[in-house]
Parts: structure tokens; sequence; C-alpha cells
């Protein structure tokens, strides 16, 4: 039997009408985003994870978030490209 992890979703709406959702993932504890489309609302649903390097990395069912969940933080990319390149040369 296979467990369906469902993840609230934080979606961020761009000028350009696309969207992006950020997720704590359950797989690697880190955030993730992942597009969200150009509808008049986000488009949830299935995802892979973007874990790099990771056994454990899988998907996971992205569905809307409370009102007042807070956005996850991101790192700034260079630390993240930095936490790849470590975690690749495992």
């Amino acid at each position: 039997m296979i467990d369906i992890i469902h993840v609230p979703t934080y979606a961020e709406r761009h000028r350009d009408g696309s969207w992006d959702l950020f997720i704590h993932c359950p797989h690697c504890g880190a955030i993730h985003r992942h597009g969200g489309g150009a509808g008049r609302l986000p488009s949830l649903g299935h995802r892979v994870g973007h874990c790099v390097g990771r056994d454990r990395a899988g998907g996971y069912i992205l569905i809307a978030a409370p009102p007042d969940m807070p956005k996850p933080t991101m790192r700034p990319r260079a630390e993240r490209r930095t936490q790849l390149h470590a975690g690749l040369a495992r």
C-alpha cells in the first residue's frame, strides 16, 4: 500500500498571471517551488519532489493551505547551489 502525502501549499501570483507554489517538502524538509499554471486559480495536485541526490525523493499531492499560512522562505539561490553541489559530492 502506498501512503498518499497531502502537503499544504502557499500560492503566490505573479503580474503575468502565473502562479508559484511553495511547500515544505515532506521527504527532505527543504522548501520547494513548483509551477502552478496561469489559470484563475493555482493548479494544485500531484507533484514530484525536487529533492536532488536524496534516496527518499518522491511525490505528493499539493492542497490549498489555510489562509493564515505564512509563505515559506527559500534560501538565496547561490546558497542553495552550494548545498546542492555539496550533496552531490557525497
